[in-house]
């Protein structure tokens, strides 16, 4: 079976999931599943690579948002500053459903951070209207992080 392999390569080229180990958007991901993969990205941000959780929330970054933050480069001196720093590289997180909506959901986020600091974020989504990513729940936006007591 020659097909298997070749289609493995052709795969592994063309695929940016594959070839990047990036999870791109898609109508099949819910609100709280982005997220996930949002916080576990920002979790082990250097895990695989350098930044690569950066680029892969990056890559859930709603268009909009993508405009004013972007690009990529400007984002991640945005998320290494002292409001999102404790993102990255976190130890654990929980998140509360505040709203779901056909088109707009909001959660309430809580992060313990290696100093064993709890803070929380409204993490805002949106689905996309137009382009590649259309019906997919993306992020808009996240507050600065407020220090919550007891949240976990």
């Amino acid at each position: 079976m020659k097909l298997f392999p070749t289609l493995f390569a052709f795969l592994s080229i063309c695929s940016p999931v594959l070839a990047n180990e990036i999870i791109l958007p898609n109508r099949d991901l819910s609100p709280r599943e982005v997220i996930e993969i949002q916080l576990t990205a920002l979790q082990t941000n250097n895990a695989k690579k350098p930044n690569a959780g950066i680029q892969q929330t990056w890559a859930f970054a709603h268009p909009n948002n993508q405009a004013v933050t972007g690009p990529i480069e400007r984002f991640a001196k945005m998320l290494k500053n002292k409001n999102y720093r404790y993102l990255l590289g976190h130890k654990e997180y929980k998140i509360r459903e505040v709203v779901v909506a056909p088109k707009i959901a909001n959660f309430y986020i809580v992060i313990v951070t290696p100093d064993n600091i709890k803070l929380s974020f409204n993490w805002r989504l949106q689905k996309v209207e137009a382009g590649d990513f259309i019906g997919s729940w993306m992020t808009t936006s996240v507050s600065p992080p407020i220090r919550a007591a007891d949240a976990i």
